[in-house]
């Protein structure tokens, strides 16, 4: 039970917004690293970003992330480093604002169990 004065948070994934976390945390994702979707679990593309379906739940999981991160990344094809310089050219945004959000959209998939990260080193 949560008391009174404590406020639960939920990260911002809508783009562009300001980082809410700690700005270390961004510099611990590597580069040289794909993400593929997690067995029972599909993504599509919706007006507002991803919707994720585990069938795992089955459960639905909702993405605001409108065109930041396409479905096909997910395939593991792109790593994330070719994904933030891409965001970066087409939307003419900040490297370290794309970087930031983008970490902070692929730790939540990650935590909610969605995704899985491989090293292609």
């Amino acid at each position: 039970m949560e008391s009174a004065g404590s406020i639960r948070s939920r990260p911002n994934t809508r783009f562009p917004a300001p980082w809410v976390g700690n700005r270390s945390e961004s510099k611990a994702m590597r580069s040289n690293f794909v993400y593929r979707l997690a067995g029972g679990v599909q993504v599509r593309r919706e007006e507002f970003g991803l919707l994720f379906y585990d069938y795992r739940g089955p459960r639905l999981h909702f993405l605001p992330s409108k065109d930041l991160v396409d479905v096909q990344f997910f395939d593991g094809q792109k790593t994330h480093s070719e994904l933030i310089e891409s965001i970066c050219a087409e939307h003419d945004w900040p490297k370290g604002l794309v970087s930031d959000k983008v970490n902070q959209i692929l730790e939540l998939l990650k935590t909610k169990g969605l995704i899985h990260e491989q090293s292609v080193c």
